[in-house]
């Protein structure tokens, strides 16, 4: 008389357990993303240790392997952001400005002189561009996860525009202090003041616009 009852339980155990593994791929599909990404980091941070990364030589060659690499270690970096959180775009957005910030970094000659001298001007304002736009894919992940604890509406948990503009702010804030290195006049001091400047607009913005706009 039971026996349909507990072929049935039995069934829905072993769906259970069967759907388990599969609620856990994403994860650990994550991991080796996240393995591999590391493993490309170390690879490109070792070519540059040993002067094989095309700048000194001037190996177009080297240059593009090393390019390569980066390009896949950001892009494994970001690809899991991407997908768990739902950030449109974010991989392509993140990838290409690390790409063009090792690019400033590692390949075009350091400035020797401040940033108001003609010829360094361009260097610093490459490098403060790439920065921002780099540090703010960086951040975008933990603007949009930093929201979902801190706002109680839901409209501005889940707002994507809000999480974005404030990884912009972080990443504004970053290149700022590239020109104010660039003008000698970097301290804690300055680096605070903008801060400040930068998460007072923040809000503003927050306190005037409109949650449902």
């Amino acid at each position: 008389m039971n026996h349909p009852r507990s072929t049935r339980s039995v069934l829905d155990i072993a769906s259970a357990l069967h759907a388990e593994p599969q609620r856990d791929r994403p994860a650990m599909a994550s991991v080796y993303i996240f393995i591999g990404a590391g493993l490309c980091w170390f690879i490109a941070a070792l070519l540059v240790f040993v002067g094989r990364d095309g700048s000194s030589s001037g190996s177009g060659i080297e240059r593009f392997v090393f390019l390569m690499i980066v390009a896949l270690a950001a892009t494994l970096s970001f690809l899991p952001f991407e997908q768990r959180l739902g950030l449109r775009s974010l991989t392509a957005e993140g990838a290409s400005a690390t790409v063009l910030t090792v690019i400033v970094i590692v390949m075009v000659p350091a400035p020797n002189g401040w940033l108001l001298m003609p010829s360094e001007t361009p260097v610093y304002v490459a490098l403060a561009l790439s920065v921002t736009f780099a540090i703010s894919a960086a951040a975008l992940p933990w603007t949009y996860l930093a929201g979902q604890r801190l706002f109680r509406h839901r409209a501005r948990r889940f707002d994507i525009g809000r999480a974005r503009r404030q990884a912009f702010g972080i990443g504004v804030w970053t290149g700022l202090l590239v020109l104010l290195a660039g003008l000698h006049m970097l301290s804690a001091v300055t680096a605070a003041l903008v801060l400040l400047m930068v998460a007072a607009l923040e809000l503003l913005w927050l306190s005037f616009i409109d949650v449902g706009s």
